[in-house]
């Protein structure tokens, strides 16, 4: 017996135990193995594990196999030698110094440059926290049926998704830090890679907070993540969909690599600018950066803003009225924002560039902000005929 890589996979384990726990014959060897590269484990993680007998095998661990030779296997082989291994154990060391340097930045309260037992702690409970986090987002979007766990028909989907995602993920920072193109993150650009990921989960855990946190307390009770799963999983679908529709040049229905590195350039600039749009919109002490409250006043608009976008698209181009936009609608509507942007763009200029020099500085793009929001919210008014404070899907198809 061994325990299987595919429902490890589809946990929180950090993926250096997951490389590694291949032979892991029971629970004591599990833990054993975590101790050993650092790696904390609970009786939850536990529970969620599957022993299962040898002969069953599954696409995703061939799938990581091959990632693992890709990356490892120098002399082509296909397997490791002692050499490919080491350089496998130092890839694991460096992972393990990535962690404790995150930790030092994110629980060095006192600023000494070393954590302190109570900071440790405070480390570790925060990634338990994490770990029960996904556990429950997992089930709020897998748990079909409702029973509080994950049947193996759910389990496989969650599997199914959980590999998609992951080999999405993959080859997006394949695009983005791949430096010398050759098909492979090393060295600088996997601690480039690692610490964009670090930045981008701190920033998407705290846009989560404020959205699902209704209690206010600043971390997802069970109820709360599994209502986030509901919601983050088709959200998810749907950029993924809005990606390939924008970025899909040829019409084959994937990304190319020269497409995905595009892709990637691109949605990196746009989400530059966005941040500084909501710096100058919601920095209201005026210091140039958003405060705690501030980057939560601007998340919450920003999600808000999200939605009422994706209704509006919804009821104007869902041709076929089937409740979702296909692939060509998607890319109708995708094309007709840009356009509607640059035209705002052009509009915002012409209206607010008071020194004439061609751009907006900060003062300017604020008061255009300013403006758009108040025609915002009035337009809302107006197209909310009941005075509900909700539009319905009769009151936006009005509009269109």
């Amino acid at each position: 017996m061994r325990i299987s890589l595919v429902k490890l996979s589809v946990s929180s384990f950090c993926f250096s135990l997951f490389l590694s726990c291949g032979e892991v014959k029971n629970e004591e060897e599990l833990a054993a193995l975590a101790s050993e590269y650092g790696i904390e484990i609970d009786a939850d993680d536990l529970d969620s594990l599957e022993f299962v007998d040898d002969q069953e095998e599954a696409a995703a661990v061939e799938e990581y196999k091959a990632l693992l030779l890709t990356k490892f296997d120098a002399d082509g082989d296909g397997k490791l030698n002692q050499t490919e291994h080491a350089a496998l154990e130092a890839e694991l060391v460096q992972m393990r110094a990535a962690r404790d340097k995150s930790d030092l930045e994110d629980f060095d309260s006192d600023g000494d440059g070393i954590l302190s037992e109570s900071e440790r702690e405070e480390a570790r409970q925060a990634r338990r926290d994490k770990r029960r986090e996904n556990r429950e987002i997992l089930l709020g979007e897998f748990d079909i049926d409702g029973d509080g766990k994950l049947s193996s028909d759910e389990r496989d989907q969650a599997i199914a998704d959980n590999l998609k995602n992951r080999s999405q993920k993959r080859l997006d920072r394949l695009a983005e830090f791949d430096a010398d193109n050759d098909g492979v993150l090393r060295g600088d650009e996997v601690r480039e890679s690692r610490r964009q990921v670090h930045d981008d989960y701190h920033e998407a855990r705290k846009e989560h907070i404020v959205e699902f946190d209704k209690d206010g307390d600043g971390k997802l009770s069970s109820e709360e993540a599994r209502q986030a799963g509901k919601i983050l999983g088709p959200r998810m679908k749907e950029e993924h969909a809005d990606m390939i529709a924008k970025y899909d040049e040829d019409g084959d229905g994937e990304l190319s690599a020269i497409e995905r590195k595009s892709a990637v350039e691109k949605r990196n600039m746009e989400k530059e600018k966005h941040l500084e749009e909501l710096t100058i919109e919601f920095d209201a002490d005026g210091d140039g950066k958003l405060s705690h409250e501030e980057h939560k006043v601007a998340i919450k608009a920003k999600m808000e803003r999200r939605e009422e976008e994706r209704k509006d698209h919804l009821i104007e181009f869902d041709q076929n009225g089937d409740g979702q936009l296909d692939q060509t609608e998607r890319r109708r509507a995708l094309m007709e924002a840009e356009e509607r942007r640059l035209i705002q763009e052009q509009s915002d200029l012409a209206a607010f560039d008071k020194n004439g020099d061609g751009i907006l500085d900060p003062a300017e793009h604020k008061e255009a902000m300013e403006i758009r929001e108040r025609e915002r919210r009035e337009t809302f008014q107006e197209r909310d005929t009941d005075g509900d404070g909700i539009l319905s899907r009769e009151e936006r198809a009005e509009m269109f």
